[in-house]
């Protein structure tokens, strides 16, 4: 996704209005250019007149003189939209002409005239009348659907239109017309732009909500598709992390010094061919319970440690569980929360947002996030409304961190464990690709026992041992032991096949897990 329009900065650039809802103005790179009519479509039950009102409210806020023009609803049902979110309409002139009245001042005035034509000329009438009296700086005008209901000769709804236009640029005042889902194509051809919503039905999580802006005449602005929610307050919009500059970072990326980020265990560390260094990405992955979330914990308290700070993301286990496992294992993170070293964020629920996590993400590297961990990729797939966005939205992640310098590692649970569980698909989340290091967790047969195996599969900016260590979990902490002499591969129900020691188990593939 690139950004679409004139760039900022140049010799057309001009003072843009906030719309003041999170996120949007941040999509259309500070807000609306200013004196300009733009539309808002989408169907029924998307926020239309939400975000509207949210666009008035930021005017009220700034001492601006706002109106909103309704020809859908009522003075009192806007009031009672407004009283849902918490506003108050005080300082917003609101000014109601209902299909209704239209109605009942028409009948019965006239016989000679198609009725239709002679209430569209009332209605355009007292609205310009409105709009002269208040001359506000922003006005929201809700809808224009039943102005093209009303007109019904060829063009008489573009000639009301474009004078209702004109009126408002000698007026120099910022418009939002709202337009119900259907309605004519001409309207994009008068206004200045256009910003769609829509709600999707997704299966087991309900309705998501996404909005695009389709044009904003003569200006820059982010295009695509972009998650957003409406809560109580109003509209929150999700922007996605593809908005970056990529070109700017990625300068930056090549000329910054490569921080290596150690585990402070020396076996460890050898393990991986030194500390792992910012700005790259790596996935461990294995089996439940193998060790994964402890291996990554390791990785952030160690930077705690050090000053270092961290961004967590939890998507699967609950935050107090977190912390106390952590702080048994000789790993506690409260002290570090406290001073605000590292964030645990609790991610989840029926159903997460692709732009939910590019906002925490976003939001993480404001603060200063050396170090980021998502936990998992298995639970942050079950939690997404449409499991195909999975891996383009986790690419974004991978590519927004690195070009910032960050560390992201990321767990995904990809084998069975050996009890026979079945875990997600394993092409549903094979990112192996895209990662930079990836790091094998396994169980092996050792005896009448089972042991935690660890091996690194690849690293592109660095060597790395080849072989395979044991990987020891108790009340002490995480240790990782000598290299083994020798292990076996893994069947696809992920149940060892060779025991350790056994003079037919295969050696370590220099490129590769090992041979099964």
């Amino acid at each position: 996704m690139t950004v679409q329009g004139i760039p900022e900065g140049s010799p057309h650039a001009f003072e843009r209005v906030p719309t003041g809802i999170p996120g949007l103005d941040e999509i259309l790179l500070g807000g609306l250019p200013e004196n300009g009519v733009y539309l808002i479509k989408g169907g029924t039950g998307t926020g239309k007149t939400t975000l509207g009102l949210q666009f008035l409210l930021e005017g009220a806020r700034q001492g601006e003189t706002c109106l909103f023009v309704s020809l859908s609803q009522s003075t009192r049902m806007i009031e009672r939209i407004a009283a849902s979110h918490g506003w108050t309409l005080d300082d917003i002139h609101v000014h109601a002409i209902t299909p209704n009245e239209i109605l009942r001042q028409q009948r019965g005035k006239q016989d000679v005239f198609v009725t239709d034509e002679i209430e569209l000329v009332d209605v355009a009438g007292r609205i310009s009348g409105v709009v002269e009296k208040v001359q506000p700086s922003r006005l929201v005008f809700d809808t224009l659907s039943f102005i093209e209901m009303l007109a019904t000769a060829p063009g008489r709804f573009e000639q009301e239109l474009a004078a209702l236009v004109e009126l408002l640029g000698s007026l120099e005042v910022t418009s939002l017309f709202v337009l119900n889902e259907g309605g004519t194509g001409t309207t994009d051809l008068i206004t200045d732009g256009a910003i769609e919503l829509e709600h999707l039905e997704e299966d087991f999580a309900g309705l998501r909500y996404r909005l695009r802006v389709q044009k904003i005449r003569g200006s820059a602005f982010y295009g695509g598709h972009h998650d957003f929610e409406i809560v109580r307050g109003g509209l929150v919009v999700y922007p996605r992390l593809t908005l970056a500059h990529r070109g700017h970072f990625a300068e930056e990326h090549e000329h910054r010094p490569r921080t290596s980020y150690a585990s402070d265990i020396e076996s460890l560390d050898e393990l991986v061919g030194g500390g792992l260094t910012a700005g790259t990405s790596c996935l461990i992955r294995g089996p439940s319970g193998v060790g994964k979330s402890s291996l990554v914990t390791r990785y952030a308290y160690a930077a705690a440690e050090r000053g270092q700070r961290t961004a967590y993301f939890l998507f699967e286990e609950v935050r107090d569980t977190f912390m106390r496992r952590s702080a048994a294992l000789g790993m506690p993170l409260a002290p570090h929360v406290e001073a605000d070293r590292v964030r645990v964020i609790q991610m989840g629920g029926t159903s997460v947002l692709p732009g939910e996590l590019a906002t925490q993400i976003r939001s993480a590297g404001q603060w200063g996030a050396h170090l980021m961990v998502i936990d998992s990729l298995s639970g942050y797939y079950q939690a997404l409304p449409d499991e195909r966005l999975l891996l383009s939205e986790i690419r974004d992640v991978i590519r927004f961190l690195s070009e910032r310098g960050v560390l992201t590692l990321i767990t995904v649970a990809q084998r069975a464990d050996p009890v026979g569980t079945e875990s997600v698909p394993l092409e549903a989340l094979n990112i192996s690709e895209s990662v930079d290091v990836t790091v094998n967790l396994q169980y092996l047969e050792a005896g009448d026992v089972l042991i935690k195996g660890m091996s690194v599969i690849k690293r592109r900016d660095g060597d790395h041992e080849k072989g395979m260590r044991e990987l020891v979990i108790d009340r002490s902490g995480l240790h990782v032991g000598q290299m083994l002499p020798s292990f076996g591969g893994m069947t696809h129900d992920g149940v060892p096949t060779v025991a350790i020691g056994d003079p037919m188990a295969s050696s370590p593939d220099s490129d590769g897990p090992p041979r099964t």
